[in-house]
């Protein structure tokens, strides 16, 4: 399929998704991150995401966004709700499920809360609750974003996304900024942020049963590896493998290993990772 397609939630809320792959495949759900908030999708997205996700094209790759739009006040879980009666209308239920940063905290509710709907659950670069230093940084961006600081605000995203390793990125970050959306309904990525702020799965960790791997960066500031470590300890049937010269942008700087990782996880073979 191709294109930008909205799926309608029975409170009338809409999901913008695009659909890619083997519509007779697996079903193969990424969960996207912070950024979601920037956004809504078009033609770009549905141009990108192809090509970003262009070794799972076997599966049946489904990659929606948060309701459009996003009350205040609306929390992971409920967003985990929605992911769940989202692919139960696509009838894409159970679904591998990759969800990353703020994704992965969805997905943590998702797979705890509507376990029948994951198959396979991958967490990257998430954490299983936010840590005031962490929540300190949401605020800072939530403060750049109202003031129209796009510039600033982009450039301590490069920061502390990447570790150096994508040297690229940091030669052209004024152009990159530009480049870098902005919000068009900027209540959405408050929202948001507020949603990520209080997130708190650590009482629903136990309740996830699908087989679960856990993928960190070494050098990630905003969810520190510890926390991925203490997530998988937490959660009954899961491990965790932390890439070296990888920081919360492990699926870009280590991408060839992170997606490897993906694949071997979902088909249940060894996870082949050079650390």
């Amino acid at each position: 399929m191709t294109g930008v397609q909205r799926f309608t939630l029975a409170d009338g809320a809409e999901v913008p998704y695009v659909e890619f792959g083997d519509p007779d495949g697996k079903p193969f759900v990424v969960v996207a991150g912070l950024s979601d908030g920037l956004m809504i999708m078009g033609r770009t997205a549905a141009r990108f995401l192809p090509r970003m996700y262009k070794d799972f094209m076997k599966y049946r790759v489904l990659v929606p966004q948060r309701r459009v739009p996003v009350p205040m006040g609306f929390t992971t879980a409920d967003m985990g709700d929605d992911l769940a009666e989202f692919l139960r209308g696509l009838g894409a239920v159970p679904a591998n499920v990759l969800g990353i940063s703020m994704g992965g905290m969805v997905s943590q509710q998702l797979a705890a809360r509507h376990p029948d709907s994951v198959d396979h659950l991958i967490l990257g670069v998430t954490v299983p609750y936010v840590t005031a230093e962490l929540r300190g940084i949401i605020d800072e961006w939530e403060r750049m974003a109202n003031a129209g600081e796009w510039k600033a605000y982009h450039a301590d995203a490069l920061r502390k996304t990447y570790t150096g390793h994508m040297p690229l990125k940091y030669k052209v970050a004024p152009l990159f900024s530009r480049l870098m959306p902005r919000p068009t309904d900027l209540s959405r990525y408050e929202a948001q942020s507020e949603a990520c702020r209080t997130h708190d799965a650590r009482p629903v960790l136990k309740d996830i049963k699908a087989p679960t791997l856990v993928l960190s960066g070494r050098q990630d500031v905003l969810c520190r590896p510890e926390l991925g470590q203490a997530m998988a300890a937490a959660i009954p049937n899961a491990h965790i493998v932390v890439l070296d010269r990888a920081g919360h942008g492990a699926f870009e700087e280590r991408k060839a290993d992170f997606d490897a990782a993906c694949l071997a996880f979902m088909e249940d073979k060894p996870v082949p990772v050079t650390r």
